[in-house]
């Protein structure tokens, strides 16, 4: 990741510029710029994977497929970072980020809203346009591209003001926890579930694209209780279902930079 080309793509972070690398990646950038998961050094590794269940077959290279679609590696591997870029020699063909549709994703989809039913990350959502898997216009800069998912990001997390001087659970909580502030009074800092929304950088020969999922599930158990018990007035279903209804409008919105996969 080191080099001036990534330094120098910079987003506006509440008046102030920083660079997206600074924002997507926080720790692994601040402390050491040369972690291979961060970096652009084109290495390559070669896995060769064998089945000997001839019924298998077509399930591991559907996950193999999807790895390529959707996989990275390493400490900040949802935002990004560690993106794989897979190539396959056995005579089968990746299917590029422009045949990822509702069809080819098949039963890895499911209704958003029923996910909310379970508290852990099981299916890509969709709603009644297709999938919930947004497509930046492919750019020949991998930098650019981070810049332009980061941004997005920056900008889904500002649909939701927040109240500094409220303990109670507020909208932005919904979209990840912890934050710097202010803390969420049941919650305390210790709390915590990561952002719903992955993102990805795809390449398709000599450009990429960034790629947003969302993964949706409910609020851990044990968070979900803490503030029934604290806040009853508070519908933590009916919250959720707001706050993510508003992400994914805003997304569909962005149609000078996004393309909705369908």
């Amino acid at each position: 990741m080191a080099g001036p080309p990534l330094r120098e793509q910079k987003i506006n972070i509440g008046g102030f510029l920083s660079p997206a690398a600074l924002y997507l990646g926080y720790g692994p950038i601040q402390k050491n710029e040369s972690r291979p998961a961060i970096s652009n050094s084109n290495d390559s590794n070669k896995l060769t994977v064998s089945v000997s269940n001839e019924s298998s077959k077509e399930e591991v290279w559907r996950a193999i497929q999807l790895a390529a679609w959707f996989g990275s590696v390493g400490s900040r591997s949802r935002n990004s970072w560690g993106s794989l870029s897979i190539s396959c020699v056995s005579g089968q063909e990746i299917k590029s980020a422009s045949e990822m549709s509702s069809n080819t994703l098949g039963n890895c989809l499911r209704d958003w809203e029923d996910c909310l039913k379970l508290d852990w990350p099981h299916a890509i959502g969709k709603d009644t346009k297709g999938p919930l898997i947004w497509k930046t216009v492919p750019n020949g800069n991998w930098a650019q591209v981070i810049k332009d998912i980061a941004k997005l990001r920056y900008d889904v997390r500002q649909l939701f003001p927040l109240d500094l001087g409220s303990p109670n659970l507020q909208e932005r909580h919904i979209l990840a926890y912890p934050i710097k502030e202010p803390v969420v009074r049941v919650w305390g800092k210790t709390s915590r579930f990561p952002n719903q929304l992955r993102l990805k950088i795809i390449r398709e020969g000599a450009r990429f694209h960034g790629i947003i999922t969302h993964i949706p599930c409910a609020l851990p158990k044990e968070m979900a209780h803490k503030v029934e018990v604290s806040e009853p007035a508070v519908d933590l279903k009916a919250m959720q279902l707001r706050v993510w209804t508003k992400v994914h409008q805003y997304l569909d919105e962005q149609s000078s930079n996004l393309t909705r996969v369908v």
